[in-house]
């Protein structure tokens, strides 16, 4: 039998950074020209790092830009290229944890950073799709195996971060994202844009004495977040409920606000009060909740709440689609594009351990 079934829904996934930006209503979001085909960009010669790479494919976007494969001239070799505009760039932070990270498994290998025609570049290991797209490429529910399979690598590969003295922050569909070739079947972790250190300088855990702006994407947020109170462990534990259910298709009654302006308090009363319809999902929360806010979460406990003996293949081509969703283009992307039309290539600054 597969999870509670319901009417599926589209998800916006724009990280908030900023209380002015709302998890209640999509009015809120900036309202973007209409979506342009990947095949546009595709018609032009679009390279990067002096040529060095040429542009094959849009695997993703976001709030911070774009994730675009590409294939190096001299070797073939394929890898992914976030490009992120260089004014909010966070590229050199998040290498910094890649390369703290770069033993852990499940996560992907970051090859170094440079900036080009105003944006900042990171060259990054190539993964196969994230859940987000697996999903709408599934069009179905999880089924409860399918779900017990992915709980217990999302809490390992948490974990695995988590002892290195890091949270991730952003705990969401499309920040999992399945492996290719003989990795096909293991899920990874990406996108530490917004990940930070829960150890202060004299490496002893922070202390909850301070507020912040909530940070993370809203639908996915813990309640303790929209309090405003730091992430920490807890927190990404928490996110991996949320995203399960959202996996599962089942909704979340703070969706069906419409508000001009986020409401953190109505957010963390209706997450406080909410109880999910699937039970290791709902005992998985209990656990968070009563994590204190210093404590490391129980992993091998959570763990222990979703039997699963089957071995599963994730490598699945569903009918009627494509091996990768296609990610629509809007206006200000192809201008992102069209910054590295080959033939208006200009100098790029390299950084000095790139290449």
């Amino acid at each position: 039998m597969g999870c509670v079934s319901s009417k599926a829904f589209q998800k916006p996934e724009t990280p908030l950074l900023d209380t002015t930006l709302s998890l209640l209503d999509p009015v809120a979001v900036p309202k973007q020209s209409a979506p342009e085909p990947v095949q546009d960009a595709r018609q032009k010669d679009i390279r990067f790092a002096q040529g060095n790479y040429k542009f094959e494919s849009v695997l993703g976007k976001g709030g911070f830009g774009l994730v675009v494969s590409v294939k190096e001239k001299h070797t073939d070799n394929m890898f992914a290229l976030k490009i992120e505009q260089f004014w909010r760039s966070s590229a050199r932070k998040e290498e910094d944890v890649y390369q703290l990270l770069q033993d852990v498994p499940g996560i992907p290998q970051c090859y170094g950073h440079w900036d080009e025609n105003g944006c900042t570049l990171m060259r990054m290991e190539l993964l196969g799709v994230n859940l987000g797209q697996y999903s709408k490429m599934l069009r179905r529910s999880l089924n409860t195996d399918e779900m017990s399979d992915l709980a217990v690598q999302m809490i390992d590969l948490l974990k695995n971060v988590h002892q290195l003295g890091y949270v991730h922050c952003d705990v969401k569909p499309s920040n999992f994202a399945f492996g290719i070739g003989k990795n096909k079947n293991v899920l990874y972790l990406i996108d530490f844009g917004i990940a930070e250190s829960f150890l202060g300088t004299d490496g002893s855990h922070i202390q909850d004495n301070r507020i912040r702006k909530p940070k993370g994407t809203a639908p996915y947020m813990s309640a303790f977040q929209h309090a405003r109170r730091f992430n920490t462990r807890r927190d990404d534990m928490e996110g991996i409920v949320y995203t399960l259910l959202d996996l599962c298709y089942v909704s979340f009654p703070w969706r069906k606000f419409t508000l001009k302006r986020i409401n953190h308090e109505v957010a963390h009363q209706l997450k406080m009060s909410y109880i999910p319809s699937i039970p290791s999902l709902r005992r998985m929360l209990k656990m968070c909740r009563k994590t204190k806010f210093d404590e490391e979460p129980d992993y091998e406990r959570m763990k222990k709440l979703f039997k699963n003996k089957t071995s599963l293949n994730w490598d699945l081509k569903p009918e009627n689609s494509t091996s990768r969703h296609e990610v629509k283009l809007n206006e200000n992307d192809q201008k992102i594009l069209e910054k590295f039309n080959f033939d208006n290539m200009s100098n790029v600054l390299l950084d000095e351990n790139f290449l």
